[in-house]
């Protein structure tokens, strides 16, 4: 490691850079939550729609239409 104190390091990068570095995180975090919710709501209305066929052919079955 450098033995240097950080008072006299020089810093590689400006403040444009690390704005820059922090903006596309963010950027990419904020996507990331987007997508998972979007994948944890269309999973929901799935199973919903899954199990309202499940529930609309049991009832079909049970029922006696036409005797």
């Amino acid at each position: 490691m450098n033995e240097t104190p950080m008072t006299e390091r020089h810093r590689t990068l400006t403040d444009d850079d690390i704005n820059a570095i922090v903006e596309a995180c963010r950027d990419r975090m904020v996507k990331d939550v987007y997508q998972a919710m979007g994948r944890g709501l269309f999973g929901a209305a799935w199973k919903m729609l899954l199990t309202m066929a499940l529930a609309l052919a049991a009832y079909g079955g049970f029922t006696e239409h036409g005797r």
